[in-house]
Order: C-alpha cells, then structure tokens, then sequence
C-alpha cells in the first residue's frame, strides 16, 4: 500500500495497513493516498493544521502593534512580505501569472469578489478566490471554482508552506508571518500550483500595507464603497482612510470605484496619479444598463445591485485586458463625471454575466435561515454604514413576511460586537426595528463543542461577556427601545432560548435579526446547521 508522508511529501510503500501516528511535532504522519494524488487526511490530520495556523502571531496583536506606529502604520510589517514568500518557493513576480482582480473598500468588498469569481467562473475560467473573514472553517478563505479548498489540499499545502517557514527561521528577523500574512502566502502557493486562469483577491484591512498587495501587476482593482473603519488603524479621517484604500493602485492597471463621497473620489483621483494607474473610473448607477430589468442577483439586498455594477465594470476590464472580450463596444455615451473621474461606461451583459450574478452565493450576507416558527435573518455587518444598510434590508424582508404570517409575531436582536469603536453608535442603527427582545452573547459557539477554525485566542471568556454586557448597557441607554434584555454565555444558548420562547406558544413566529460581527453570524450558522458550499 502507498503511503505519503503529509509533512514532507515523500512516499513509502507499505505491505498492510499501519496507523497515522503524531509521536512529535516533528514526526512525519503518514496518511494514504487519495486516486488524484494528493495525500488523503483525516479529521485529526486537519485539526493539527489548523492548530498550527492559530499558533501562529494573531491579528489582533499585529494590529495592536500598527497603532502604536504614527502615519505609515504598517509598512515595516508590510515590507517583510515578500522574502515570507520567497521563504515559501514563490518569486513575488511569479504572482503576475494569477491574473489578479484586487479589491479593497470597507464595505461590500466581500461581495463584490464573490460576484466576480462567479462571473468569470460562469464565463467558463478556473477561478481562486481568497477573502476573509471564515464563518465556519478557516479553508473558506481560499477558493477554487468557487468550492472551499478541500480539506486534503488544505493540510497538504499547508504544511509545505509551514515547513518551508520553520526551516532555519532562527536567520530571520522575523521568524513567522502572522495568521493572515500565512493565509495569504498559502493562497498564493495553491493558485499557482492549481494554476487558476484568475484569482480574485480580497484586501485584509486597509490597502497599502495588506500582505495582499505584494501583488505588482494585477490586471484591474477595484475600490468599494468607503467608511469608516479600523480608524486606529487607517485614520480618523475619510481621507486617510480612502488614502490607505487606494494604495492597491499600480502603474499600468486600471481602477474603478464605487460612488464614493467627494472627499473620498478627490483622493482617489489623486492617489490614481501619484501610483500611476492606467484609467480611474467611478461605476455607473446600476439603473443606467440597458439591461437592469434582467439582473437576478444570488446575494440578497437591494444595496448589491450597485456592488454588481462595479463587479461587472471590473470583469469585463479584466476580459478586455486578457483579449477575452467578445462583446465589442456597446454605442452609448460617457455617462459624465465627478471630481474629475469618468463615469464608466454602462452595457449590455453578455448571458456569463447575467448567470454569473444569479448564481452567485455569499454566506452570511442578507441571508434568511427558516425553521420551524421562526426566521433567522443573518448578516455580518458591523460598521455604521452597513449596519444601516443591514436595517433597510431587515425592515423591507421582515415586512414581507409577516404579511404571510397568521398569529402572533416576536421580534428578536441577536446581536454581538467585539471591535474598538462604540457599540451604541452602530445600534443607533437597529434599535427602532421594534425588537421585544434584544439578546447578546459572545463569538462563542458552544460551550461544549469547540473547533480549531472557531477559536479566539486573544481575548479570554470573562472579557468576551465582559463586552457584552457592555453592549446591554449601552442598548437600554438608547431612547425607546425594548427593555427586555438577556445576555447568554455562547450563541447555541440563545438559539436555544428562542426555541424554547417558540415552544410555550406554537401560534407565535419569531424574526431574529443576528448581526454586529461575522463571527457571530458564522457560530449561529454552525448552530443552526447550515454548511457553507462543500465544508461538510
């Protein structure tokens, strides 16, 4: 029988079956090998990875240590990127091969990826896509063809990558990349080696100095819609901000963004100057393509009608510019200007695109989880400007539904937030949906179900309850909102809760709205039983 060592890749014959034994850290594991080739693995084989990666420095204290740095916070940390890569076997210019669409923006950036990567997914390209945060499991981050990176090539590569690291990192200032910074080498080490014809790459924070742009030549970029966020970080201003954001630009490559405030599009322009991008361009109001009425969007909200213009904007830039664009030039007119940006140019979609966009799926964004009795509304937001975008959506849904509903009706906020700004300022947003209950928990799936790709090691439990009470003080301060509060010691006991409320009234339905992290949206997921495409 052939067996493959997972950690250095070498083979071993064997006449009978033996077990995979871990003696060390170091000692090799030997697991099967699977009829594609790449060594089988088991459950533990992948815990052990993911353990690993969590071992690993943590944003949070790479981010701790960006604030305490003036302006250029993160350069040095940044600069370290590309010789992690070469320490991985990969020449930062091998990267050009990918055919990079790099997107930063603070909201809708996910988004905006994942319609791309179905676009040209649908247009009939091998895609990689690489985002974060995960919901459930740490390989959703990389993609291929849409699919979260098997579990298989998930340990295998990395673990070549992780080696590759370990080996004589005493020579080197710093020894290991932290978590993201891994993530993203390991992204870059799986597109090139299941040579993807794109890879869609979303920012981490920021732009100018994410580990996501080593990338030198990306064949277009993209630029959400702005807001403030990480503001410790990136500045307190939108113009710092929007500073940082449009560091992604480089000479030769075109950009397009979203409608953007004026003081956001002047530093854009400017920033496109400076970095010598080949064409700046703002994308046009979705209403403006001749063919809106056919638009079915996979991902729900009305909002994202207007993250598919600037997703169809940059694919089919990224078609023309690979010589793959087959459409011609639509005869309309230049839709005009503003601070000095073009409007692009509104099209007809060819049938990839209008496919591409139906069939396009983003967990954990304007989803609805139904059953029975009750209507899990789950999106991650967790800023001010999506958190009202996330109101609008939960009011026009919600509505809908009760109009189908015979008997009583019970609304309730689960809600949880964890970052450094004011947690009333973003519930200053939700608190007049008219919830008679408003529960919070921490990012804690479960108290006796813990996995390695849900782990928190930066903030201890008592901490974690710590803010949510916090946020329960801070909800009641609001004028008019329901008083009827619980906070709960993980997301599986408030789950629980509403099932049981569900249980002593059978004629009542329940609308939860769960949203203020990603994290906890992802937990609720794992509680309720939802998979996100292929992690099952």
């Amino acid at each position: 029988m052939i067996f493959n060592c997972a950690r250095c890749r070498t083979l071993t014959f064997y006449s009978n079956t033996i077990s995979c034994l871990l003696l060390s850290r170091r000692t090799r594991v030997l697991v099967p090998l699977s009829y594609s080739g790449m060594a089988a693995v088991s459950e533990s084989d992948y815990e052990r990875a993911v353990s690993a990666l969590n071992g690993l420095q943590s944003n949070f204290q790479v981010l701790s240590e960006m604030r305490k740095q003036p302006r250029g916070r993160g350069k040095h940390i940044f600069s370290k990127t590309p010789e992690f890569l070469s320490r991985v076997g990969i020449d930062v210019t091998e990267l050009d091969s990918l055919n990079v669409i790099h997107v930063a923006g603070t909201k809708g950036k996910g988004s905006v990826c994942a319609m791309c990567e179905s676009i040209l997914r649908a247009h009939g390209l091998k895609t990689g896509f690489y985002s974060s945060p995960h919901l459930l499991e740490v390989r959703e981050r990389i993609r291929i063809n849409g699919e979260p990176l098997g579990k298989d090539l998930f340990v295998n590569y990395f673990w070549q990558c992780y080696d590759s690291l370990t080996r004589n990192k005493e020579l080197y200032e710093e020894q290991m990349p932290a978590y993201f910074r891994f993530l993203t080498l390991l992204a870059f080490k799986v597109f090139l080696n299941e040579k993807v014809d794109v890879a869609v790459v979303e920012v981490g924070i920021g732009g100018s100095y994410d580990s996501t742009n080593v990338i030198q030549r990306p064949v277009v970029c993209g630029i959400t819609s702005l807001g403030y966020d990480h503001v410790d970080v990136l500045g307190k201003t939108i113009e710092e901000i929007t500073w940082h954001k449009t560091g992604i630009c480089k000479s030769g490559v075109p950009l397009f963004t979203s409608v953007q405030s004026d003081e956001s599009l002047q530093v854009i322009l400017s920033r496109g100057k400076e970095l010598q991008a080949s064409s700046v361009a703002i994308a046009p109001a979705s209403s403006l393509y001749p063919d809106r009425e056919k638009w079915k969007i996979g991902i729900a909200g009305a909002h994202q009608l207007e993250n598919a213009s600037l997703a169809v904007q940059l694919c089919k830039q990224w078609l023309k510019s690979m010589s793959k664009w087959n459409e011609g030039e639509e005869p309309l007119n230049d839709e005009g200007e503003r601070c000095g940006l073009p409007i692009a140019r509104p099209f007809l979609l060819p049938s990839s695109f209008i496919k591409g966009l139906s069939d396009c799926v983003w967990p954990g964004r304007c989803q609805v989880v139904k059953r029975v009795g009750v209507s899990y509304y789950l999106d991650g937001a967790h800023t001010a400007e999506s958190l009202r975008v996330c109101s609008n959506w939960f009011s026009v849904s919600s509505r809908k539904e009760e109009a189908e509903i015979q008997g009583p009706l019970m609304k309730v906020l689960l809600f949880n937030f964890s970052g450094r700004r004011e947690a009333k300022n973003l519930m200053n947003e939700i608190y007049s949906l008219g919830f008679d209950y408003a529960l919070f928990c921490p990012n804690i799936t479960s108290n006796d179900i813990h996995s390695s790709d849900q782990a928190n090691y930066n903030v201890s439990v008592a901490d974690m309850l710590g803010r949510c009470y916090d946020n329960e003080k801070a909800w009641l301060s609001l004028p008019g909102v329901c008083q009827k509060t619980k906070v709960f010691d993980c997301i599986s006991d408030a789950v629980n809760w509403v099932g049981r409320v569900r249980k002593t009234n059978k004629e009542l339905y329940v609308q939860v709205l769960v949203c203020g992290s990603l994290h906890l949206v992802g937990g609720a997921m794992n509680v309720l039983g939802v998979t996100v495409m292929g992690t099952n």
